[in-house]
């Protein structure tokens, strides 16, 4: 992992997005995000052939892409600053050899549930809209590094509203039920309702990591058959 935005940086900027992580906010970003994604979907493709995409397309469409990530992160960033935390820089790196970016919200873990919770849905919430309106504008001027960049962003929005990972919704729902990680054993006083929806959640992470091999193995049978993927 590498820092491209020291917190000395990052910090103005989340200060002067925190209005926009106030929980009515966000609510109505994820709202705007979701109808743009539907009329992106709902909208006809056209009928003109698709082209080969250029390297000024393809640029533009990677510079999309690492923005609607980066409002993803200056959203935690955001978040954290309203709820009194100090926030830290913003990065690159790779999991699982796919290049991600991250922030710094180590403070998060001192804030009260509320403000937590925040934290862990603001990413979400303020790039949703960035890719919906990605798609609509890719639809509408029949673009396609603007639909791949749309498709793009909101792949990463699905990814991170899946708890099966270290995703937010991960963190969103050990934050819900007040507990530091799902994957170890939990307090001696844990409740029943929490200790009932780790079980749920332990099956749902077993489906989830079957589905991705199966996937994994119909992709790596059909480039040995030389069949076409989607």
């Amino acid at each position: 992992r590498a820092t491209l935005l020291p917190a000395r940086v990052v910090r103005p900027l989340a200060a002067a997005l925190a209005p926009a992580t106030a929980w009515p906010a966000l609510a109505a970003a994820a709202a705007s995000g979701l109808l743009l994604c539907a009329l992106g979907l709902a909208s006809p493709a056209g009928d003109r052939p698709a082209a080969p995409v250029s390297w000024p397309q393809a640029l533009l469409a990677v510079t999309a892409v690492v923005l609607a990530a980066a409002a993803h992160e200056l959203g935690h960033a955001a978040a954290l600053h309203r709820g009194g935390g100090r926030v830290g820089a913003i990065g690159a790196g790779l999991v699982w050899l796919v290049p991600v970016l991250w922030c710094d919200v180590t403070e998060a873990a001192l804030l009260p549930r509320r403000d937590r919770l925040r934290v862990d849905a603001a990413g979400v919430a303020l790039q949703l809209p960035l890719g919906g309106l990605l798609l609509c504008a890719g639809r509408a001027c029949q673009r396609p590094e603007l639909l791949g960049a749309g498709g793009a962003a909101l792949t990463a929005v699905a990814w991170n509203a899946l708890p099966f990972a270290r995703t937010d919704a991960y963190w969103l729902l050990c934050d819900a039920l007040g507990v530091p990680s799902l994957t170890r054993t939990l307090p001696a006083g844990a409740p029943m309702r929490v200790r009932r929806i780790r079980r749920w959640w332990r099956v749902g992470r077993v489906l989830f990591a079957a589905g991705l091999a199966t996937a994994a193995v119909a992709r790596v049978v059909a480039w040995a058959r030389g069949e076409p993927t989607p």
